[in-house]
Formats: structure tokens, sequence, C-alpha cells
């Protein structure tokens, strides 16, 4: 069972003082039945095969009912960005953070 932040994607930069258990989307479907107990997931905007919002339909799918931090590079229009990520996330009971690396 996961206890700990999870990230999804085949590298992470830590943002905060933990190291999440990292993921890559390809087995996404091995930590579907575990993710009830997960409060964080981190996840690239765009990643190799998915993006945050492929991420977010499964996450839905499964239950999920934490926070889902997106990382992105510098956006033209962030606010634009998070509006459609939150469209997606909000009826699934999601929480979406968008945090933009420099």
């Amino acid at each position: 069972m996961l206890t700990k932040p999870i990230a999804f994607g085949e590298t992470f930069a830590p943002t905060a003082p933990f190291q999440p258990e990292i993921v890559p989307f390809a087995n996404l479907p091995s930590v579907l039945p575990d993710l009830a107990d997960i409060e964080l997931v981190i996840s690239p905007l765009i990643g190799a095969g998915f993006d945050a919002f492929d991420l977010l339909q499964h996450l839905g799918r499964a239950g999920f009912h934490g926070r889902l931090r997106v990382m992105s590079k510098a956006l033209a229009d962030r606010a634009l960005v998070l509006r459609e990520l939150r469209v997606v996330a909000d009826p699934l009971g999601i929480a979406v953070e968008l945090q933009e690396r420099r």
C-alpha cells in the first residue's frame, strides 16, 4: 500500500521536503487500488505518452479525491491552463494545483 505522495512520470525534482514514490505512467493500473490512501499526486503537465488531463480521468475513475499538483514549465497563460484542468477535476472531486518551474 502506498502511504506517501506519489509522482507520475519518469523523473521528479522535489519541491517539498519529501521524496515521493515515483511511478511511470505505464504502471498506473497497478497502483490505482491504492490511490484512496494517497493525499497528493504530482504529475507533469505533459509527460512521456500522457498529460495531466489523461491522468485526471484515470484518477477520477479510481475514486481518487486528493490533490493533484501539476508541474510545468512557464506558461504563456497559466490561468487558462489551470481553469481547464479544474473543469475536468472539479466534478471528480479532485483539487488541482498548478506549479510552474522557471
